[in-house]
């Protein structure tokens, strides 16, 4: 699949909102794939796709997710907010033909992360709460340091993403945690 007919494919699927969050997120997983020296091709593909079945239903997902033992074990110890990660990783995989195992971890975990993230997981990490439409406190220092340091820019983030679903008492996925303390050491 080409980075064109993933557009075409986003356009079709997602409702405007998350259509526009979606080409922001694979113009900023491009530019910083150049930057840090990652294939822009796969990059930008990975932001096509990332959200690709984040509007899914609970049952929708569920059934992708069946598809995939694997992911299916790996999504059902995380809260169901991040499942469309696994789950559109499957949907690439298995309904688009996407056999390119970066792109599918990117896509995979760009909700969470994971412990021994790639730059490309990292690039589409960032690029997903970097992307212009993002407006929360703190999102200006982290695509600054998103330009110097990709790591630090990741735990950052992840930091922020930790405080700020304890403070809510939202359900954490375990990944991040673990993704986290791999990172910080």
């Amino acid at each position: 699949m080409t980075t064109k007919q993933a557009k075409k494919l986003a356009k079709e699927k997602l409702s405007p909102r998350r259509y526009a969050h979606t080409k922001n997120v694979a113009a900023a997983a491009r530019l910083l794939a150049q930057h840090y020296g990652v294939d822009a091709d796969k990059a930008e593909l990975a932001g096509w796709l990332h959200d690709i079945v984040k509007e899914y239903d609970h049952d929708a997902l569920l059934q992708l997710l069946g598809m995939d033992a694997i992911m299916a074990k790996s999504a059902g110890t995380q809260p169901e907010a991040v499942w469309h990660g696994p789950a559109g990783a499957i949907y690439a995989r298995h309904c688009l033909g996407i056999t390119d195992a970066g792109v599918l971890e990117a896509i995979a975990c760009h909700t969470t992360g994971r412990v021994g993230m790639t730059t490309l997981d990292k690039v589409l990490y960032l690029a997903d709460v970097i992307s212009p439409e993002r407006d929360y406190a703190g999102v200006d220092k982290v695509r600054a340091l998103a330009q110097t340091n990709l790591d630090a820019a990741v735990v950052a983030t992840m930091e922020e993403n930790v405080a700020w679903l304890e403070k809510t008492g939202k359900p954490l996925a375990a990944v991040t945690l673990d993704a986290l303390a791999a990172l910080k050491k």
